[in-house]
């Protein structure tokens, strides 16, 4: 039921007392807040069914998943939404098919790849097929952004790429044409589908075949295709898409896409002239500001790793050894820092950031030769078991993270997101390389609590330690939309109580495979754990002999896949210490 006030969106409301509602997929798992799924309705108002018809009943009614009570839910057959207000918006009924798709939202999801020019979608015989131009385009490519904007049952299940597109004599797309040519396109031999990973069966022989299957289920993420190799590409592509959309901002300044592009490449091409040269190591020493993001932006586009300094905090010892440790030519930092350089050569982002005209040939990024193996930043760990490590992470392994679900945390244009984090927490480069790589909003908090609570109250999505979020009420923040929380345990109250309101991600990971490698999306009432593999990742529990334990046994957590990164800069030992060749997998390695 819903209390409807004049001038307010209409919406169904939320359950009624002593009942229960649940928006879930075709899997019976919840979706997030804003996504359709199917409505399931539960608790006392749910009747005994249908007289005489047990198939009936047994169709449309089951047990209830969330609660422990046996009772049971209604498959009500209708498809609603939750809205970030708690309140429930009806969008129709379940089609023949399952889910009602909007053909026009696949196509303008499909023409978010990279390098499609035009696409449409359209149903064949009860099966999605997405067309799309030019042919020289992976359908890899175009499923992967397409699966980064529609759920799962809005991505076609075939696609055929062309040179052109026919058309009726109007001018628009032959829908006829493409019928026949999707269908004589199974005629023909289909392309070779990615290899699945699969674990060698000699390794996991000890365990039951249970076990072992579940050990495959838990242990492998999905395997997809990435739409960017590296961070600064991703950048680019939105620059382009979206140019006047705003980029960051804090109180005090904003800057769009097209200006941070502009400035950044500017500066890319000083790096370059005052000799940094690819795959070597620029030392970012800021604080939180719009130039912070114009530097590490600048760096990478000049094909070197960044390695993040906050000015304000670092202690000269670890600054000290981060400048020498990473052999970093150059500083780039702000002018209120150069005290603390002393003689090496220095660039201040306040005299190269471009601000004032420039001639067009000055603004030309150098020529990008980066790929998914070159390093993108360096982060020094705190340095509280000795001397601090540089822990070298790929743009793969960011990309891998950033641009794929759940990764991106619903990230795109249009959406605003928080910079709370330390940039010398790997934590930060989820919040800053995440936005950039999505075509969303950064907006950078303040350093007083007032600033940090007039950002929360503006943004959709909100990466934090559980600590940090604890002193915000969801309630006071109704914009938020995505939390995503790491780098501590989460207490279950805190996580019950915003995961009522919003998608709630309980994360785990070191910074040694990037950030974060497993999530759990959290609903109320439920264990909290801390979810499987990401996709393209690993996650195994091992003994002390480097073997998988039975389900429910304790064990050492090792973490793989596209996420592990290089290992430690200059401390060989230290890497081949914590870092193994995958046991289970014949390629890859694993990181204790």
């Amino acid at each position: 039921m819903h209390l409807h006030k004049s001038g307010e969106g209409l919406g169904i409301g939320g359950p009624t007392p002593n009942n229960t509602v649940y928006v879930l997929d075709e899997k019976f798992n919840p979706v997030q807040v804003g996504e359709m799924g199917i409505m399931w309705a539960g608790g006392q108002g749910i009747t005994r069914g249908y007289l005489n018809l047990p198939d009936k009943t047994a169709e449309k009614y089951r047990r209830d998943p969330f609660l422990d009570d046996g009772s049971m839910m209604f498959n009500t057959g209708d498809l609603g939404r939750w809205l970030p207000d708690g309140d429930l918006e009806h969008l129709g009924r379940v089609d023949h098919q399952g889910f009602r798709v909007e053909l026009d939202g696949v196509a303008a999801a499909m023409e978010t790849t990279p390098g499609v020019k035009v696409a449409t979608a359209i149903l064949i015989k009860g099966e999605l097929w997405g067309f799309y131009t030019p042919k020289d385009i992976s359908i890899e490519d175009v499923k992967a952004a397409t699966s980064r904007v529609q759920p799962h049952y809005a991505v076609p299940s075939k696609f055929l790429s062309l040179d052109t597109f026919p058309e009726t004599s109007n001018g628009k797309s032959d829908k006829r044409a493409l019928e026949k040519l999707a269908l004589d396109s199974l005629e023909a031999p289909a392309p070779p589908a990615q290899k699945k990973k699969e674990f060698q069966p000699e390794v996991i022989q000890h365990l039951t075949d249970t076990d072992k299957g579940l050990f495959n289920k838990f242990g492998l993420g999905e395997i997809v295709n990435t739409p960017f190799e590296c961070v600064h590409h991703a950048f680019a592509h939105y620059a382009r898409l979206h140019p006047d959309n705003i980029a960051v901002e804090d109180f005090s300044h904003k800057i769009t896409y097209a200006e941070l592009d502009r400035q950044s490449s500017c500066l890319a091409s000083r790096l370059r002239a005052r000799g940094v040269q690819p795959n070597s190591r620029v030392c970012l020493l800021v604080e939180r500001s719009v130039y912070m993001v114009i530097g590490i932006m600048s760096i990478l586009k000049a094909g070197a790793a960044y390695v993040p300094l906050d000015g304000n905090v670092v202690a000269d010892k670890t600054l000290q050894h981060a400048l020498k440790d990473s052999g970093s030519s150059l500083v780039l930092l702000q002018r209120k820092f150069i005290h603390r350089i002393g003689t090496m050569p220095v660039l201040c982002l306040e005299d190269s950031a471009c601000d004032s005209p420039f001639p067009a040939t000055h603004c030309v990024p150098p020529e990008d030769l980066s790929k998914r193996a070159d390093s993108a930043y360096i982060i020094y760990t705190s340095g509280t078991t000795g001397v601090p490590k540089g822990v070298d992470v790929m743009h793969g392994n960011v990309t891998n993270l950033v641009c794929n679900a759940p990764g991106n945390l619903k990230m795109g244009p249009g959406v605003r997101v928080s910079q709370l984090m330390n940039i010398s927490f790997d934590m930060a480069a989820w919040e800053i390389l995440g936005s950039m790589s999505n075509g969303a909003t950064l907006c950078l908090r303040g350093k007083s609590s007032k600033e940090w609570r007039a950002v929360m109250k503006t943004v959709d999505v909100v990466v934090a330690t559980p600590s940090m979020l604890a002193p915000h009420e969801p309630a006071e923040n109704p914009t938020i939309k995505v939390v995503a929380v790491a780098g501590e345990p989460c207490p279950k109250a805190l996580a019950d109580k915003w995961a009522q309101t919003v998608s709630f991600y309980n994360c785990c990971g070191p910074t040694e495979i990037t950030i974060v490698n497993t999530m759990h999306l959290h609903s109320p009432g439920i264990p909290l754990g801390i979810g499987g593999p990401t996709p393209n990742n690993t996650v195994y529990v091992l003994n002390e002999h480097m073997k998988p334990v039975k389900i429910g046994d304790m064990g050492i957590m090792w973490a793989g896949g596209a996420g592990i990164t290089r290992g430690y800069l200059n401390l060989p030992d230290k890497t081949s210490e914590k870092y193994q060749l995958d046991p289970f997998l014949n390629d890859g390695w694993v990181e204790r």
